[in-house]
């Protein structure tokens, strides 16, 4: 779950921080390259969501909380698509302090 909530921020907070590069990118990708991002005193609510992938077992979750007091997540390659434009995460620290997660009706597949 903190994976997901590190995604979820790293992706909310870039707002377009998007780093120059030597060489050419395709028109549909989007690269974020060498940011630190700090998250405190924040609360992250996820409801009415399905979230699946390969190797999740099947879980119906009606509401939980989860507190991360501190936590440095480090992101490097990793490939999100929306619709249709891949944007890739590169040398990226997410520093988390005191930050909630409030997961609502969610079920994972």
């Amino acid at each position: 779950m903190l994976l997901l909530a590190g995604l979820l921020l790293v992706s909310a907070g870039t707002g377009g921080a998007l780093a120059q590069q030597d060489s050419p990118t395709p028109d549909d990708e989007v690269r974020i390259v060498d940011h630190e991002i700090t998250i405190s005193d924040a609360t992250i609510t996820i409801s009415d969501a399905i979230l699946s992938g390969s190797g999740t077992s099947d879980t119906q979750i009606d509401h939980r909380k989860y507190t991360v007091e501190e936590a440095t997540l480090e992101f490097n390659g990793v490939h999100v698509t929306v619709q249709g434009t891949e944007y890739v995460f590169c040398d990226i620290t997410v520093n988390v302090d005191n930050v909630g997660l409030v997961l609502e009706n969610v079920k994972v597949n």
